[in-house]
């Protein structure tokens, strides 16, 4: 997913989609905390491990979206709920 992941991000790039880009950004520095971590220290990402580390970053995004709603933050409630889609594109 990784080389799908740096072509998807030029392209991304090019279209100057800042939403997309910076998304998929976040999950490539996701991956590679994983990989840096002293727990995986050494071992390659697997698929699930892609998918657990995606669901993750949809969480934190939905639970963003609450408080920015709680805060009546319209804007920022659309630019979270762009990057869950995003997000979502890579999930089965």
């Amino acid at each position: 997913m990784k080389n799908e992941l740096n072509s998807l991000i030029m392209q991304a790039m090019k279209e100057h989609n800042t939403s997309r880009t910076e998304t998929l950004r976040a999950i490539k520095t996701a991956f590679i905390n994983w990989q840096t971590s002293k727990e995986h220290a050494g071992q390659e990402l697997t698929e699930a491990d892609e998918i657990q580390i995606i669901k993750k970053l949809v969480k934190q995004r939905e639970e963003s979206v609450e408080q920015f709603i709680a805060a009546r933050r319209g804007e920022l409630v659309n630019e979270e709920q762009k990057q869950i889609m995003v997000l979502k594109e890579f999930l089965p």
